[in-house]
């Protein structure tokens, strides 16, 4: 079945200049090399997407929608200054509501128990005297709205601490999932209390030993996965991936360097990729490894925990941050608070451990939106809020809209939606938001249906604006400002105040993000915003790395540059901080195949490295496919190839995808001449970790059957995927279509719709 979403009804505002340079879109400028954000051609859906709002809103067939409000004409632009260093919101207390496009709904203090019987062991349904009961809520927000407001008792929060954990309270455990059966039993955070010692004992145990007790089965199979470690059952009996933690992902040589010494040690089934999350993740870990590369990472200041299953995982934000001439903010301060918040600090926070499902966010620093912010959970867009009240020269702090929501999953995909709710841009307040945020969806979330627990189902169930109710009474202070609502401003010198009602074309809170920006390419070499440096981005095949490259990526990080490795959510690396003088020699290196030195900083068409390198070099897997084939100017299929783990490491995959995805991406660049990138996404499963939808052409794992209708791996493909300001997901164009046939058929959609050329 496939998903999707119709085309943004309404993008953000019309950009506010923060630059004296008017060239700075690369649209205009002719800078870097654009992605292929456009799909041409017949039979598949146009994508122009009008700009009307402030706000944007996203439709969906599976989400039906419920007081959708009207469009409203796109607000002048304003010449606006930015108050630097600005300081956090007011203090408590809501400014009024009057002439909001979203409307004031006051909630009574709903979710105290007062009044309400709750029989323990039983499903909670009572009476709350009227004087509790919220009134009916309508659709603030596009998309989610209408619904019935809940009664008390479903304001009444869930869980509860208990001796420094937090526990599902007895009389909300009816249907519950087979997770939080494994959580009640024992939460997976006491494996590392008393520095450890269950994780140590595990460690002792032969498989043998756990799989002869439930609890240690259930330790190695789900509770480790709190520990970044996932057992292999089905694919690596005994070994497993541990995954970290990467806020930005950004990283250190020496981190990339004990990574590999980890990895070296495990032979060919010793790899580690780099996910969708800006992210790494290590394989061919043993069980009784796992105490000391524990202990490794901590003294390489890498995170691990809380990485898996019901928890947040890695935050996202701007792969070029702080190094970017065109970037709005530098996301490296937002993206680490939010993992100190949600981490501990690294050591493990038990009142973020125990969420009804997993949960993703991400912080926007960049018109390009690099970070995929309508696929995630919280999604933080530069915004600028006025503080004076009209005319031109007016003065705005920074900060940032708050989108939530977006997620995939096997039966349902969903895009971000508006939550009417702007925080400043200050790490603290960002962090603070997102424990709200946290703390609500924890608090209030199902833990029944599994394919039904995520965020998205808690607000739809609550109608959005009671879910940000919740939201704000749980910020530290109270409050939660709207992105539209009165403007309280000083009229004169006595002393007197007037107020400046906000209006569509007169809003309170104004999008930073350019719809109408074209999608830079971080692949090859850019100049920085620090004089006389560049940063280079280097393709790798499907993420997949082996000990060599990355001993190789840490010697290239610190020789040539910083001692930095950043890493993409399109599974790549980039390099910063290298001398301009030094480029030549730096794509000269074996690992990028002797690229020449003649790609120069801001984009070039220097010769293609890697797939032309020597084919005795370096590692070679099954299928002849060569994993160190790194290169920065990749070609217009291959930069831009996303691959998930598939059926070689990963029980739920049904297809094999990485190495068939560089075999026929190499198949097809040898075979068609393509204009522009075109982004091809693969994915073993519905679960779409590859992220199929976003895709010009997404390809997802199923079952087909043959000519002679014997059932084969294939895949059902997908066209459509956007991203950026005019995110759209895509659909199915194609079902169960045999990965032997494949080349054809896509060289059929390149030709037809990508204005491919046949060589």
């Amino acid at each position: 079945m496939g998903f999707h979403s119709a085309t943004l009804a309404a993008a953000r505002a019309t950009p506010v200049a923060i630059r004296a340079d008017s060239s700075s879109n690369p649209k205009a400028s002719g800078q870097g090399r654009l992605d292929s954000n456009r799909i041409r051609g017949k039979g598949v859906v146009s994508h122009g997407v009008p700009s009307s709002s402030s706000l944007s809103t996203k439709r969906s067939s599976l989400l039906p929608l419920r007081g959708d409000s009207a469009r409203v004409p796109r607000p002048a632009a304003l010449r606006l200054r930015v108050v630097a260093e600005s300081a956090p919101a007011e203090g408590a207390g809501n400014p009024a509501g009057g002439g909001s496009k979203h409307p004031r709904d006051v909630i009574p203090a709903a979710a105290k128990a007062d009044g309400v019987s709750i029989v323990a062991g039983a499903t909670a349904v009572a009476e709350a005297p009227a004087a509790l009961q919220p009134p009916t809520v309508a659709g603030s927000v596009p998309g989610v709205g209408a619904a019935a407001a809940p009664d008390a008792v479903r304001l009444v929060p869930r869980v509860e601490e208990r001796e420094g954990y937090w526990v599902l309270k007895e009389e909300f455990r009816t249907s519950l999932n087979p997770a939080e059966k494994i959580k009640i039993a024992k939460d997976p955070m006491t494996l590392l209390a008393e520095g450890g010692k269950a994780l140590r004992e595990l460690a002792l145990k032969t498989m043998q030993e756990v799989d002869a007790s439930k609890e240690a089965k259930d330790d190695i199979d789900s509770r480790f996965k709190w520990l970044g470690l996932f057992h292999r059952r089905k694919q690596q009996y005994g070994r497993f991936m541990m995954r970290l933690r990467l806020p930005n992902g950004i990283t250190t040589s020496e981190q990339t360097r004990f990574l590999a010494d980890v990895i070296s040690r495990y032979g060919d089934e010793g790899v580690a990729d780099i996910t969708t999350r800006q992210n790494w993740q290590i394989r061919g870990v043993t069980l009784q490894d796992t105490p000391d590369i524990i202990e490794g990472l901590k003294k390489v200041n890498l995170r691990f925990i809380q990485s898996g299953m019901d928890n947040a995982r890695n935050v996202v934000g701007n792969p070029l941050a702080g190094i970017d001439p065109l970037e709005i903010i530098d996301t490296r301060p937002f993206c680490q608070a939010i993992d100190d918040v949600i981490t501990g600090n690294g050591d493990g926070n038990t009142a973020l451990s125990n969420l009804p499902r997993k949960w993703n966010a991400s912080v926007v620093g960049s018109h390009d939106l690099f970070e995929h912010p309508h696929i995630n959970d919280l999604a933080f867009m530069p915004a600028l809020r006025r503080t004076s009240g009209g005319g031109s020269g007016e003065e705005g702090e920074l900060g940032f809209e708050m989108h939530v929501g977006g997620f995939f999953s096997s039966k349902r995909c969903e895009e971000a939606i508006p939550m009417d709710a702007w925080v400043p841009a200050q790490p603290a307040d960002v962090a603070a938001a997102s424990r709200a945020v946290l703390e609500a969806f924890r608090d209030l979330g199902s833990r029944s249906n599994r394919q039904k627990t995520r965020m998205m189902y808690l607000i739809e169930d609550l109608g959005m604006e009671v879910f940000r109710a919740e939201v704000e009474k749980r910020m530290p202070n109270g409050h939660l400002p709207r992105v539209s609502s009165t403007l309280h401003h000083s009229s004169n010198g006595n002393g007197s105040t007037t107020s400046t009602t906000a209006t569509p074309a007169n809003p309170i809170t104004h999008s930073l993000i350019d719809p109408s920006w074209t999608r830079r390419s971080y692949l090859g070499v850019h100049p920085q915003k620090q004089p006389g440096l560049v940063f280079v981005g280097l393709h790798v095949p499907v993420g997949r790395v082996h000990p060599s490259t990355l001993y190789e990526l840490a010697r290239l990080a610190e020789e040539y540059g910083s001692g930095e490795v950043r890493l993409t959510v399109e599974q790549n690396v980039i390099i910063p901080n290298v001398p301009v003088g030094r480029v030549g020699e730096l794509l000269k290196e074996p690992l990028l195949g002797g690229d020449t030195g003649e790609v120069e900083a801001g984009g070039g068409e220097g010769r293609r490295g890697g797939v032309e390198a020597e084919e005795e070099k370096g590692e070679v897997g099954r299928g002849g496919v060569r994993w160190d084939e790194l290169s920065a100017q990749p070609g217009n299929l291959m930069g831009s190839l996303v691959a998930c783990t598939g059926s070689q490491f990963c029980g739920q995959a049904i297809i094999e995808t990485k190495q068939r995805a560089v075999q026929i991406t190499r198949q097809l660049e040898e075979t068609l001449n393509l204009p522009e990138p075109v982004r091809i996404h693969w994915t073993g499963c519905p679960n779409s970790c590859g992220q199929v939808q976003v895709a010009d052409i997404g390809l997802m794992g199923c079952m087909a059957r043959d000519e002679n209708k014997r059932p084969v791996e294939g895949v059902d493909i997908y066209l459509g995927g956007r991203i950026g300001s005019d995110s759209h997901l895509g659909q199915v164009h194609k079902a169960a279509v045999p990965c032997k046939d494949l080349l054809p058929v896509l060289q059929e959609i390149l030709v037809e719709n990508f204005g491919a050329t046949r060589k």
